[in-house]
């Protein structure tokens, strides 16, 4: 799923700043656009991340 969201992102940061011109550009856009593989990698990283917590939270 990864891959769709990615591209979704991209699509996003190509067309909607037509619309709304005051989007914050965030490290996360600046690492899309530079590099879509490296991007890729940290959003799984985090959600791992994440994930991880909320098992240790679920499980206690």
């Amino acid at each position: 799923m990864t891959p769709i969201i990615v591209e979704l992102g991209i699509w996003s940061d190509n067309h909607l700043r037509d619309f709304n011109p005051t989007i914050v550009n965030e490290g996360g856009i600046e690492l899309l656009r530079r590099d879509k593989a490296e991007f890729t990698r940290v959003v799984e990283q985090q959600y791992r991340e994440k994930l991880a917590t909320t098992m240790n939270i679920i499980n206690g």
